[in-house]
């Protein structure tokens, strides 16, 4: 293996070509392990390697393009305001607790039924339950609270890895339900 710039692993070159010009193409991958960051294989980068007699070997290449990865998909339901506030509530919630294993942009999209509910959503730290978002124990990372919005769209930017929840709230009037799909771009 041939000696690159630190945190690429580099394959497809040959050997040193002492006292030839010449030129190699071949492909390096990105990050430590060649993973660019994440699980599966990692995105190459296009690489050139020249050398000429008595002089240094170069490397020329372009940066490790992100990765956008999806990372959960569910459905839930969620009761009218009225269902809410015979169970004592002041309205309804979801929560779908989530972890991340590298850092990154995450982002959540949450689309329902009936244009006339407004669903609000956010990204919660730590593993928060509905009483626990009810007692002010969770803190928010970001929130979208559009009262047109739809579907309701969030990213928190270069979030830490770790446990996180997504919280989906209907502000109402009618019951509904809906579909939820998380990504995550490093």
């Amino acid at each position: 293996m041939s000696q690159f710039p630190t945190g690429l692993r580099v394959s497809g070159y040959g050997d040193n070509k002492e006292g030839v010009d010449g030129e190699e193409t071949g492909r390096a991958t990105c990050g430590p392990g060649g993973s660019g960051g994440g699980p599966g294989p990692g995105p190459g980068i296009a690489g050139v390697r020249r050398w000429r007699r008595g002089r240094d070997h170069r490397f020329q290449s372009s940066p490790c393009p992100a990765v956008r990865t999806s990372f959960g998909t569910g459905t839930f339901q969620l009761g009218s305001l009225s269902d809410a506030r015979a169970g004592g509530l002041t309205k309804d919630f979801f929560v779908v607790p989530f972890n991340t294993t590298v850092a990154g942009d995450v982002e959540a999209v949450v689309d329902w039924t009936f244009t006339s509910n407004d669903i609000d959503i956010g990204i919660m730290r730590g593993d928060c339950t509905v009483n626990g978002v009810l007692g002010g124990r969770c803190t928010s990372v970001v929130e979208s609270q559009s009262v047109t919005a739809k579907p309701e769209r969030v990213t928190a930017a270069n979030l830490a890895a770790g446990n996180y929840t997504l919280l989906i709230v209907n502000e109402g009037p009618g019951g509904e339900s809906g579909t939820y799909q998380m990504f995550i771009t490093h």
